[in-house]
């Protein structure tokens, strides 16, 4: 939650509430999620952040994927942020999520190649649960004019 903490309090505490005031809620949450994905393309393509660099469609998909990842958790992130008022659950949330897909792959390794698919949160099979839930939020914001 500590290394995580620094990323909450600059996207959900600082940019994010920016964005919103700028683009609307569910378009700033949109937009800062795609910033916040593209943020981790340079060390992802370079030393192979999240998925390495022997996965299916490297250097490609994994930055994709990881961009769509980064805005479904933002919207989910953010709508916590707004919902308790506190950095510490986002803050709480982000790190259990790095926590969990490191500890995924330590266990089974052998499935190295296939991260960019899933199990773990990062992976598209992984974060089904993930979309659903921000789609859900997102429907619940009423339109912005």
């Amino acid at each position: 939650m500590i290394s995580a903490l620094g990323e909450e309090v600059g996207w959900r505490g600082a940019m994010y509430p920016y964005l919103k005031d700028k683009f609307g809620v569910n378009k700033g949450r949109i937009v800062g999620g795609s910033l916040w994905g593209l943020w981790h393309f340079p060390i992802m393509i370079l030393a192979g952040y999240n998925y390495g660099t022997d996965y299916i469609g490297y250097p490609i998909l994994g930055p994709i994927i990881f961009c769509l990842f980064c805005t479904v958790i933002g919207i989910i992130l953010d709508y916590i942020y707004d919902k308790s008022k506190s950095i510490w659950l986002p803050a709480l949330m982000h790190g259990a999520i790095n926590a969990f897909t490191i500890f995924a792959y330590l266990i089974k390794p052998e499935y190295k190649q296939l991260i960019v698919l899933g199990p773990a949160f990062i992976g598209i099979i992984g974060m089904i649960p993930s979309i659903i839930l921000s789609i859900m939020i997102t429907k619940k914001i009423p339109k912005e004019v």
